[in-house]
């Protein structure tokens, strides 16, 4: 889940493993009326909230995360996806500006990410067929699954979508070895690399 707000509060507190004993330090943001927690990082002061560029999180920023509630019912901050997107009232984070075409890089919900996956995911089960047979529809949930996890792994998932779509429209009319077993992972590596390629170069 993607959330996106002025941090309202940071609380750092320090614990021990239950079992190990071992000192670590856990953090809490308030945004609006949620509370998001994850791991704090041991500083020279203290413990500290960075995000995932390693810039301290403080009161006033504005920030982006992905997360996930736990079984408590707890708002889980998604590994490396915590992002200070404006200093607010607080001192800028020290680091070198991204060159202009890094500056658009965004992190889709992943809701947007398997709507659009499994969009893609039809397109390519007909592609395969060749309209020759009816595909599957677990075929199509099983190839949204493998775009879906494939853009989440990008920095940029909209980008990486984006070249995937046009990945399907370049092999639209491919000879492809639809065996019912192996098709949907074959169909899904040669779109990847395709996808990989096409990514790679627009950045």
């Amino acid at each position: 889940m993607y959330a996106k707000g002025i941090v309202d509060v940071v609380s750092i507190k320090v614990r021990k493993g239950k079992t190990s004993g071992k000192e670590f330090g856990s953090a809490s943001i308030k945004i609006g009326e949620q509370w998001f927690n994850t791991f704090a990082k041991h500083a020279d002061s203290g413990y500290v909230l960075v995000d995932k560029n390693k810039n301290e999180v403080t009161k006033g920023m504005e920030i982006e995360l992905m997360y996930e509630p736990n079984k408590e019912g707890f708002n889980d901050i998604e590994k490396g996806t915590l992002k200070i997107l404006a200093s607010g009232s607080a001192a800028p984070p020290q680091q070198t500006p991204p060159p202009p075409e890094q500056s658009r890089q965004v992190s889709l919900p992943n809701v947007a990410i398997w709507i659009e996956s499994n969009r893609l995911a039809t397109v390519v089960c007909r592609t395969v067929t060749h309209g020759e047979k009816k595909y599957d529809y677990k075929d199509v949930v099983s190839l949204t699954e493998l775009i879906s996890e494939k853009a989440k792994s990008h920095e940029d998932s909209a980008v990486w979508l984006r070249c995937m779509d046009n990945a399907v429209i370049w092999a639209d009319g491919m000879d492809w070895n639809d065996e019912p077993d192996h098709h949907v992972q074959e169909a899904f590596n040669k779109l990847s690399r395709t996808a990989d390629y096409i990514y790679k170069k627009a950045l």
